[in-house]
């Protein structure tokens, strides 16, 4: 893998559907599109489509925020005479 390294990203579909799939198995489709996207996912719908058969629809975003940074120190106060 270390040839990955230095490769550019490939770009991540906007919009990926996986039809036709049991009850049982939307857990594993959802946690493989999860694995496969990472963080480019940005919502995952899951509707029924016929007796006992589901469609997953997943969404990509490539926008980020920032992480956000939590200090445990608290900011001062700013006071009227400043």
């Amino acid at each position: 893998m270390a040839g990955k390294k230095g490769s550019p990203a490939t770009p991540v579909q906007p919009i990926s559907t996986v039809r036709e799939i049991p009850l049982y198995l939307i857990p594993r489709v959802v946690a493989d599109q999860i694995n496969e996207k990472r963080e480019s996912v940005f919502q995952i719908t899951v509707t029924r489509s016929n007796w006992h058969y589901y469609t997953v629809v997943v969404t990509t975003s490539e926008v980020r925020q920032a992480p956000v940074v939590v200090s445990g120190e608290p900011v001062p106060a700013m006071q009227e005479g400043q």
